[in-house]
Parts: structure tokens; sequence; C-alpha cells
């Protein structure tokens, strides 16, 4: 049974009250929606936010500070005699976020432990990337100075392995960082 406008009963809204009153109710409804999805928008950025906090910080290269033998394998060189050649690095690295600074020296030739006046210095400037480390070098060799680059990929179990170039003989080849143990790095 529909009720008509004149049979109102006294204090009861007209027909364009009811209009009203109903399309009140229904902005009120959109606000309440409104309101909830941009709090499971904002939940949903933080946990997002959370999440990759935890991945970065989860990652192999998150803390590298310390100590590290860096091996690299000569595989081209405008000298012939340095191919296949094996120099092996001691590298102490201090991490500030991203960047990481590393000085050390020459400390291996094929396995061979070098003198002490062989032991040139080095230097790198190196970026934490997302999969891995990319570094600049500079060496400062008995005749000349030199400068480099390193590419190594960010790994499980604390070694990275990658590629190195130099401007000593344009040398190019694999590369490998590792944590520094035990005698070795000694000395």
């Amino acid at each position: 049974m529909t009720q008509r406008l004149d049979d109102r009963r006294p204090g009861e809204p007209s027909g364009i009250g009811l209009i009203r009153e109903g399309i009140g109710q229904i902005l009120r409804r959109l606000a309440t929606i409104r309101l909830l999805s941009a709090l499971a928008a904002l939940a949903g950025l933080l946990s997002g936010a959370l999440g990759i906090y935890r991945y970065v910080n989860s990652l192999p290269g998150a803390h590298l500070s310390g100590d590290y033998l860096i091996t690299n394998r000569i595989e081209s060189s405008s000298l012939k005699r340095y191919v296949g050649l094996e120099l092996t690095y001691r590298v102490t690295f201090v991490q500030q976020d991203r960047i990481l600074h590393g000085h050390g020296e020459k400390y291996l030739e094929n396995g061979t432990r070098i003198g002490a006046t062989a032991r040139s210095p080095i230097d790198l400037d190196c970026e934490v990337q997302e999969d891995h480390i990319q570094c600049t070098t500079r060496e400062q060799g008995a005749r000349r100075d030199t400068s480099g680059s390193y590419r190594w990929a960010i790994g499980s179990g604390g070694e990275f392995r990658g590629r190195f170039t130099s401007t000593a003989a344009d040398s190019a080849g694999s590369s490998v960082l590792a944590p520094a143990k035990g005698p070795a790095h000694r000395g």
C-alpha cells in the first residue's frame, strides 16, 4: 500500500524532504566508504614500505663493512704476459647506507704472497645497488697510478662474482669479492 503525500502525519517530511534525507544518507555512506578506502590504501602503502625495508635489510650486500679479499683473473690485456694472471687484494670496506669505501693493497700474485714493496695501495668507491655492487678504483703502482671498475652480482653466502676492468695494460676479466677469513688475510 502506498502512502500519499497528503496522508502524512504531522512532522513527517514531504516528498522532497524524503528525497533530501535519502540523498543525505547516501552521501554519508559514500563518505564512510571513501574514508575506509583511504585507510585501506594507507595500510597497503605502509605494509608495502615495511616489506621493502625488510627486503633491503635482508640483502647480503646490506651490511658489507669489514675485511675482504678481491681476486681478479686477467682474461684480456694489451700485454700478453698478463693474461691468466691472478691478483688478490686485501681490502677493508666501511659502509654508510648504500655507499662503500674501501682501502687495501695488492697481496697475492697467482696465490703467492708478494713482498711488502710490491704491495700497491688500492682505493675503492662503491655503491650497493639492488642486485649488484658497482665500484671505481684507484691503484698506486710503483711506476704509475691506474684506475678501473668492478661490478659484482649480489649473491648468497657472502661471496660476490663479477667483472673488472683496469687501465693497467687495458686489462679485464673475472673478479670475486669474498669475506677474508683465517690466516690468508693476516700479515
